[in-house]
Protein backbone atom coordinates (compact mmCIF):
# COMPACT_ATOMS: atom_id res chain seq x y z
CA UNK A 1 0.00 0.00 0.00
CA UNK A 2 2.82 2.54 0.41
CA UNK A 3 4.47 1.75 -2.55
CA UNK A 4 1.11 2.52 -4.32
CA UNK A 5 0.93 6.24 -2.44
CA UNK A 6 4.51 6.88 -3.50
CA UNK A 7 3.95 5.42 -7.35
CA UNK A 8 1.15 8.19 -7.04
CA UNK A 9 2.87 10.89 -5.91
CA UNK A 10 5.38 10.60 -8.40
CA UNK A 11 2.81 10.49 -10.90
CA UNK A 12 1.27 13.59 -9.49
CA UNK A 13 4.87 15.49 -9.18
CA UNK A 14 5.49 14.64 -12.87
CA UNK A 15 1.99 15.98 -14.16
CA UNK A 16 3.15 19.84 -12.34
CA UNK A 17 6.32 19.25 -14.27
CA UNK A 18 4.80 19.74 -17.92
CA UNK A 19 6.40 22.46 -20.17
CA UNK A 20 4.86 25.26 -22.04
CA UNK A 21 1.74 23.94 -24.49
CA UNK A 22 1.01 26.13 -27.04
CA UNK A 23 -2.31 25.85 -28.44
CA UNK A 24 -3.32 29.32 -30.37
CA UNK A 25 -1.06 32.28 -31.75
CA UNK A 26 -2.83 35.40 -32.97
CA UNK A 27 -1.90 36.59 -35.35
CA UNK A 28 -0.97 33.42 -37.86
CA UNK A 29 0.51 35.80 -40.79
CA UNK A 30 3.23 38.46 -39.06
CA UNK A 31 4.33 41.45 -41.73
CA UNK A 32 7.66 40.74 -42.70
CA UNK A 33 8.68 44.07 -40.50
CA UNK A 34 6.62 42.16 -37.04
CA UNK A 35 3.85 42.88 -35.22
CA UNK A 36 2.43 42.10 -31.48
CA UNK A 37 2.04 38.31 -31.40
CA UNK A 38 -0.60 36.82 -28.90
CA UNK A 39 0.28 33.40 -27.42
CA UNK A 40 -2.83 30.74 -25.65
CA UNK A 41 -1.78 27.80 -24.20
CA UNK A 42 -0.75 26.40 -20.74
CA UNK A 43 1.71 25.78 -18.79
CA UNK A 44 3.79 29.60 -19.64
CA UNK A 45 6.13 30.87 -16.57
CA UNK A 46 6.62 34.55 -15.40
CA UNK A 47 9.99 34.99 -16.83
CA UNK A 48 9.84 32.74 -20.06
CA UNK A 49 12.19 33.17 -23.38
CA UNK A 50 10.88 33.22 -26.64
CA UNK A 51 12.49 32.56 -29.95
CA UNK A 52 12.05 32.41 -33.17
CA UNK A 53 14.10 30.84 -35.84
CA UNK A 54 16.35 30.11 -32.80
CA UNK A 55 16.82 34.10 -31.78
CA UNK A 56 16.17 35.30 -28.77
CA UNK A 57 12.95 37.46 -28.64
CA UNK A 58 13.08 41.06 -26.68
CA UNK A 59 10.03 42.73 -25.21
CA UNK A 60 7.67 39.23 -24.11
CA UNK A 61 5.12 40.13 -21.62
CA UNK A 62 3.67 37.23 -19.52
CA UNK A 63 0.11 37.50 -18.35
CA UNK A 64 -0.51 34.62 -16.41
CA UNK A 65 0.22 30.80 -17.38
CA UNK A 66 -2.16 31.04 -19.75
CA UNK A 67 -1.42 33.81 -21.95
CA UNK A 68 1.86 35.89 -22.93
CA UNK A 69 2.48 38.59 -25.88
CA UNK A 70 5.62 38.97 -27.59
CA UNK A 71 6.97 41.87 -30.28
CA UNK A 72 7.98 39.55 -33.35
CA UNK A 73 11.37 40.99 -34.87
CA UNK A 74 11.37 41.81 -38.26
CA UNK A 75 12.69 39.29 -40.70
CA UNK A 76 14.59 39.41 -44.47
CA UNK A 77 12.43 35.97 -45.68
CA UNK A 78 9.39 35.01 -46.07
CA UNK A 79 8.36 31.91 -44.76
CA UNK A 80 7.83 29.87 -41.52
CA UNK A 81 9.86 29.84 -38.19
CA UNK A 82 10.26 27.93 -35.08
CA UNK A 83 8.88 28.92 -32.32
CA UNK A 84 10.87 28.07 -28.72
CA UNK A 85 9.39 28.41 -25.40
CA UNK A 86 11.81 28.38 -22.37
CA UNK A 87 10.99 28.47 -19.21
CA UNK A 88 12.92 29.82 -16.20
CA UNK A 89 12.68 26.31 -14.95
CA UNK A 90 13.92 24.93 -18.17
CA UNK A 91 11.37 23.12 -19.01
CA UNK A 92 10.73 24.26 -23.02
CA UNK A 93 8.44 23.08 -26.07
CA UNK A 94 9.37 23.40 -29.71
CA UNK A 95 5.52 24.43 -31.13
CA UNK A 96 3.83 22.84 -33.24
CA UNK A 97 2.43 26.20 -34.35
CA UNK A 98 5.26 28.02 -36.43
CA UNK A 99 5.32 31.50 -37.27
CA UNK A 100 4.75 32.45 -40.83
CA UNK A 101 6.23 35.98 -42.04
CA UNK A 102 4.73 37.02 -45.07
CA UNK A 103 5.25 40.09 -47.47
CA UNK A 104 1.42 39.70 -48.69
CA UNK A 105 -1.43 40.24 -47.32
CA UNK A 106 -0.56 39.26 -43.31
CA UNK A 107 -4.61 39.06 -42.53
CA UNK A 108 -6.12 36.07 -41.83
CA UNK A 109 -8.98 35.20 -43.53
CA UNK A 110 -7.94 36.47 -46.92
CA UNK A 111 -5.17 36.44 -49.32
CA UNK A 112 -2.65 38.19 -50.85
CA UNK A 113 -0.04 36.71 -53.60
CA UNK A 114 0.97 39.79 -55.33
CA UNK A 115 3.97 40.37 -52.76
CA UNK A 116 2.57 43.28 -51.22
CA UNK A 117 0.15 43.95 -48.85
CA UNK A 118 -2.90 43.94 -51.04
CA UNK A 119 -5.93 41.69 -50.35
CA UNK A 120 -8.56 39.79 -51.66
CA UNK A 121 -11.09 37.23 -50.40
CA UNK A 122 -10.54 33.95 -49.72
CA UNK A 123 -11.55 31.26 -52.88
CA UNK A 124 -14.48 29.64 -51.85
CA UNK A 125 -14.26 26.12 -50.50
CA UNK A 126 -10.83 27.16 -48.86
CA UNK A 127 -9.29 28.57 -45.56
CA UNK A 128 -6.98 30.90 -46.07
CA UNK A 129 -4.66 32.34 -43.03
CA UNK A 130 -2.60 35.07 -44.39
CA UNK A 131 0.04 35.44 -46.69
CA UNK A 132 -0.13 33.56 -50.50
CA UNK A 133 -1.24 30.06 -48.48
CA UNK A 134 -4.70 28.46 -49.07
CA UNK A 135 -5.56 25.00 -47.35
CA UNK A 136 -8.88 23.17 -49.19
CA UNK A 137 -11.59 23.13 -47.08
CA UNK A 138 -13.32 18.68 -46.82
CA UNK A 139 -14.21 18.10 -50.71
CA UNK A 140 -11.67 20.39 -51.91
CA UNK A 141 -8.03 19.69 -52.66
CA UNK A 142 -4.94 22.21 -54.27
CA UNK A 143 -1.18 20.83 -54.85
CA UNK A 144 0.21 22.82 -52.45
CA UNK A 145 -0.60 25.84 -50.09
CA UNK A 146 1.05 28.35 -52.11
CA UNK A 147 -0.13 26.28 -55.79
CA UNK A 148 -1.25 28.93 -58.55
CA UNK A 149 0.88 31.95 -57.17
CA UNK A 150 -1.22 35.16 -58.95
CA UNK A 151 -4.45 35.29 -61.03
CA UNK A 152 -5.31 31.71 -61.21
CA UNK A 153 -5.42 31.36 -57.69
CA UNK A 154 -6.87 34.54 -56.64
CA UNK A 155 -9.62 33.31 -58.65
CA UNK A 156 -10.17 30.03 -57.36
CA UNK A 157 -8.81 28.27 -60.56
CA UNK A 158 -6.05 26.35 -58.95
CA UNK A 159 -8.65 24.79 -55.91
CA UNK A 160 -10.85 21.88 -57.52
CA UNK A 161 -13.97 20.37 -56.00
CA UNK A 162 -13.57 16.50 -55.18
CA UNK A 163 -16.20 15.05 -57.47
CA UNK A 164 -17.47 11.26 -55.72
CA UNK A 165 -17.69 8.77 -57.81
CA UNK A 166 -14.82 9.73 -60.38
CA UNK A 167 -11.39 9.14 -61.27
Amino acid sequence: MRSMVLILLAIASCAFALGPLVENIVPTSIPMNGTVVNVYGNNFEEGLLVFIGGVLVENVTWVDVYTFTFNATSQTVPGYYNLTILNPDGQFTFSDYMVYYTNDCPVPGKLGCLGDDSCQDCPLGARCRGGCRVWPLPGYWTAGEGTGKGSALLSGRSLYRLQLGTV
